[in-house]
């Protein structure tokens, strides 16, 4: 059998912390799968549900505003199952130090980098999609599913 009949009616769900500098990007990046976000005292969170290869997902996205304080930035790196490090340019120093708080912060945890033009067209959209489909598929065979 294929992994995703195997997965056929099983129900996850995935919280996904975003990282990067610019909170703009990282809420456009949110905005692609849920155009309602929410945002209290410096944290935004958008969900988005959809079958991901055949499973039903519910993905929860959280990331955290410069101004958030400390006890929020906690909530937004607990109990996450994976990141997306979203850039605007290639920065090898960015890039490790992210990836380094998602280490130190989260642990081993499936990641993935974004390097991204502004504005999002369809083709940057896409590849964010592709993306959260390679993280969510990663996330379900860690599962051993």
């Amino acid at each position: 059998m294929s992994p995703a009949s195997e997965r056929k009616g099983q129900r996850f769900l995935f919280k996904i912390t975003l990282l990067g500098p610019d909170e703009d990007l990282l809420e456009e990046v949110v905005r692609i799968f849920n155009k309602d976000l929410v945002s209290v005292d410096g944290i935004s969170i958008g969900s988005i549900e959809r079958e991901s290869h055949g499973a039903d997902v519910r993905a929860v996205f959280m990331f955290s505003k410069h101004s958030a304080l400390d006890i929020l930035l906690t909530m937004t790196y607990t109990g996450a199952h994976g990141a997306m490090v979203v850039l605007e340019k290639t920065d090898p120093d960015l890039e490790a130090k992210y990836k380094n708080k998602v280490k130190e912060k989260i642990g081993s945890v499936p990641c993935r980098l974004l390097i991204l033009d502004e504005p999002l067209d369809d083709d940057e959209r896409k590849r964010i999609i592709s993306a959260f489909e390679g993280l969510v598929e990663e996330l379900l065979t860690t599962r051993g599913l």
